[in-house]
C-alpha cells in the first residue's frame, strides 16, 4: 500500500481485496465440490433429483484477515472531512462486501464439513448434526433403497411361492381326477367290449334264424303257388262243360312259361364264353341235331353273334318245345297202343263228315276223357324226360358244357308244365294254333314283339331268331265261327340290327 493514503480509502481498498478473495474462494470451493461429487458418484446440489439424498458438504478452511476485512461502515466515524461523492460510493461497495462476507460465514458454519482437522464449533459436535450428516450420506440412501427393494422382492417371492403351492395342490387334484376318469373309462371300455361281443353273437344268431325263416317261407311260397296252380287246373277241369278257359288266363300262363325258360337258360349258360365263328357253331349243331331240325336251327347260327348267345340258346329250346304245342291230340300218348292209332284216324277222317263246331266239340270231349285216364301218365312222364335230355344234349354240345343232373331235372319240371298247358289248350272247344317264326322272317308288329327294344317298334327288318311262339285263336268259345281269329300272345323275337 502507498504511503500517505487516506485511512478510509485504505479500508475501502481492503474491503475490495476481501471481496476479490471471497470470489476466488467461491470459485475454488465450487471446483472442490465438483471433484468430490465425481469421486463419490454424486451430482451437484443444483442437479440432484427429487428423492435422492444430499451430498456431503465439505468445509473448505480459509484464512481471512479479520483486521483487514472490517468494513469502514462498522468503524467509528472519522472526524476528517471527506468529499461526499467518493465516500458514498465506497461505503456502498463496502456494505455489499460485508453482506456477502456475513452470508458466506453463515453458510460455512451451518452446512460445511472441514476437510482437514481443526477446531470445530460446539454446535458441529452435537448428535443432531452427526445424524443429519449420516442421513444425508449416499450410502444411507442406497441402503434404504436396497432394503425397500429387498423387502419387495421377498414379498414377491413369498407370493409366488404361495401361488406355486396352490398350483401344485390343484395339479395333484386334477391328476387324481384324471386317474379316476381313466380307470372309469377303461372299465367302461371293457364292459362295452363284453356287450359288443354279446350283441354280435346275438345278431349272428338272429341273422341265421332269419335266413332259415326266409328259406322256409320261400319254400312254402313255392309250394302254395304250385297248389294254387293245381287248384286252378282242377277247377277248370271240373267246370269245363259249363265254361271255357279265358284267353287272358292262357296269355298269363304262357308269359309265365316264357320267363321260366328264359331264367333256366340264363342260370345255366350265362357264364359260358361262345367266342366261336358261325361255321364252328353250325358244325357243332350238325353233330347232335336231327336232320329235320337243322332246317330251322341252322339259320340261327349262320350269322351267330356272341353277344346274343342267350337269345340263340333260348330259341333252340323254344323250337324243341314246339313239338309239344303242335301235337294234334295229346303230347305223350303211347305210340304203340292201338287205341291211339284209332283216335288219330278218327281225328283225320271226321272233318269230312262233321261241321267245324261239332268236330271241335268231339275233339274237346274225347281228349279230355283221355287226359283224365291214368294210363297215359307214365307215357307223358317218359316223353317229358326224353324231351329234357334232348334239349340239354343239344345245348351242351353248342356250349361245350358238361352235363348235370340238376340242370336236366329243372328243365324236366318246366317241360311237364308245358305239356299240362298244351293239354289244356287241346281240350278247349276253340282251336289254338302256335306259330314260331323261323329266322329271316319279316318282322310284324301285330304278331311279334322285339325283346331287344323297349316300347319301340323296329323299322322294317327281318328277325334273327324267335325265343317264344305266338298263340292264335280261331273261332269262339263254343268252337263256332272258325273264320274269326285273334292273337292271344305275340311271339318274342330278336331282330337283325
Amino acid at each position: 500500500m502507498a504511503q500517505g493514503t487516506n485511512p478510509e480509502t485504505q479500508g475501502e481498498i481492503s474491503g475490495i481485496e476481501n471481496a476479490h478473495q471471497f470470489d476466488d474462494f467461491e470459485e475454488q470451493n465450487g471446483e472442490q465440490r465438483k471433484m468430490l461429487s465425481s469421486e463419490n458418484g454424486t451430482e451437484e446440489p443444483g442437479k440432484r433429483t427429487e428423492g435422492e439424498p444430499s451430498e456431503v458438504q465439505v468445509e473448505i478452511p480459509m484464512t481471512i484477515d479479520v483486521s483487514r476485512s472490517r468494513s469502514p461502515a462498522v468503524r467509528a466515524p472519522s472526524t476528517e472531512p471527506a468529499s461526499p461523492a467518493p465516500s458514498d460510493g465506497l461505503r456502498r461497495a463496502s456494505s455489499k462486501i460485508a453482506n456477502l462476507r456475513a452470508a458466506f460465514e453463515r453458510q460455512n458454519s451451518a452446512s460445511s464439513l472441514p476437510v482437514s482437522p481443526g477446531p470445530r464449533s460446539p454446535a458441529s459436535k452435537g448428535p443432531d448434526a452427526s445424524k443429519r450428516r449420516f442421513d444425508r450420506s449416499p450410502a444411507r440412501g442406497q441402503d434404504v433403497e436396497s432394503s425397500k427393494m429387498r423387502e419387495q422382492q421377498e414379498a414377491e417371492i413369498a407370493r409366488l411361492r404361495h401361488r406355486l403351492d396352490e398350483e401344485a395342490e390343484l395339479r395333484q387334484a386334477f391328476e387324481d381326477k384324471c386317474t379316476a376318469l381313466e380307470e372309469e373309462t377303461e372299465e367302461l371300455r371293457v364292459r362295452l367290449s363284453e356287450k359288443d361281443a354279446q350283441w354280435r353273437k346275438e345278431v349272428e344268431r338272429r341273422s341265421k334264424e332269419l335266413v332259415r325263416e326266409k328259406e322256409r317261407a320261400s319254400g312254402e311260397l313255392t309250394s302254395i303257388q304250385r297248389q294254387l296252380y293245381e287248384l286252378k287246373k282242377s277247377i277248370a277241369a271240373a267246370t269245363r262243360q259249363q265254361s271255357q278257359t279265358a284267353d287272358s288266363t292262357f296269355a298269363q300262363e304262357m308269359q309265365h312259361l316264357y320267363h321260366e325258360i328264359q331264367n333256366w337258360v340264363v342260370n345255366n349258360f350265362r357264364r359260358v364264353k361262345l367266342d366261336k365263328s358261325p361255321e364252328e357253331m353250325c358244325a357243332r349243331l350238325e353233330a347232335v341235331a336231327e336232320p329235320k331240325h337243322l332246317e330251322h336251327l341252322k339259320p340261327i347260327f349262320e350269322n351267330f353273334d356272341p353277344a346274343t348267345k342267350l337269345s340263340a340258346l333260348q330259341a333252340v329250346t323254344a323250337y324243341y318245345l314246339m313239338e309239344i304245342f303242335e301235337e294234334p291230340l295229346l303230347f305223350g300218348m303211347p305210340l304203340d297202343e292201338a287205341w291211339r292209332r284209332n283216335v288219330k284216324g278218327a281225328a283225320e277222317t271226321l272233318p269230312s263228315i262233321l261241321s267245324p263246331a261239332a268236330l271241335n266239340k268231339w275233339r274237346a270231349v274225347t281228349l279230355d276223357a283221355i287226359k283224365q285216364s291214368t294210363k297215359i301218365k307214365a307215357s307223358v312222364d317218359s316223353a317229358s324226360q326224353s324231351m329234357s335230355e334232348m334239349i340239354c344234349i343239344t345245348l351242351n354240345a353248342l356250349t361245350e358244357v358238361e352235363e348235370g343232373k340238376a340242370k336236366v331235372a329243372s328243365l324236366n319240371a318246366i317241360i311237364r308244365r308245358t305239356i299240362s298247358l298244351a293239354h289244356l289248350f287241346r281240350v278247349q272247344r276253340a282251336q289254338y294254333d302256335f306259330i314260331l317264326p323261323p329266322p329271316g322272317t319279316a318282322y310284324s308288329a301285330d304278331a311279334m314283339e322285339d325283346s331287344s327294344l323297349e316300347g319301340e317298334d323296329p323299322v322294317a327288318t327281318t328277325i334273327r331268331c324267335a325265343t317264344f311262339p305266338a298263340v292264335w285263336k280261331r273261332g269262339d268259345e263254343n268252337g263256332d265261327n272258325p273264320e274269326l281269329s285273334n292273337v292271344v300272345l305275340k311271339a318274342n323275337v330278336l331282330c337283325n340290327p
